[in-house]
């Protein structure tokens, strides 16, 4: 057996580990880039959330039309606090109801709390929309009611591009990107 002397063995580069200012340092770097990215991923995923409510209320908008279409009767979406009856004016959760047979053929509930939605004035009258067997749009006072609206979806906590309107004319649905300087009912 050897007796070993009191110096280490070192390996061939001469270092043991990391020194204590190089892990400093690393950490530091990986704090910037992490104030960087987190504000910029949160803005995203709200952004993302925005155009899938979107999309939910457009693709409602068309399954409404499609059942009014194929059932020969009026399909109306309307806000509900249930699930099972018209009610109230928040559209976050909505609706779509055949009323030839008085049955929901579907409920929407957009569930992101983070967003606002809300009709404009054209659908605020009576807070509905309905398509007729003809495959056309009505909305709002149902002595005169309007064949134009907007449902707006917007988030109050981006700056810019915080806005989704699904815009209903005739019988045409589509969705538009928007910024709203304060999450207000759209405009017609």
């Amino acid at each position: 057996m050897r007796a070993r002397s009191g110096n280490r063995r070192r390996s061939v580069s001469g270092q043991v580990g990391f020194t204590l200012v190089e892990l400093a340092v690393t950490v530091a770097v990986i704090a910037i880039i992490a104030s960087i990215a987190v504000p910029s991923f949160r803005d995203m995923l709200l952004r993302s959330r925005l155009t899938a409510a979107a999309n939910e209320v457009s693709a409602a908008m068309q399954t409404a039309k499609i059942q009014a279409l194929r059932t020969n009767g009026k399909v109306e979406l309307c806000p509900s606090t249930d699930g099972a009856t018209c009610s109230g004016t928040d559209w976050s959760r909505f609706i779509v109801r055949s009323t030839r047979s008085n049955t929901v053929l579907q409920d929407v509930a957009l569930g992101a709390t983070s967003l606002m939605v809300a009709g404009s004035s054209n659908i605020a009258g009576t807070s509905r929309v309905w398509f007729l067997a003809d495959g056309f749009v009505r909305m709002g006072a149902t002595a005169t009611p309007n064949q134009v609206g907007t449902i707006g979806i917007c988030a109050a906590s981006l700056s810019s591009d915080n806005a989704r309107d699904v815009q209903i004319s005739m019988g045409r649905v589509s969705v538009t990107r928007v910024t709203r300087a304060s999450c207000s009912a759209p405009g017609n």
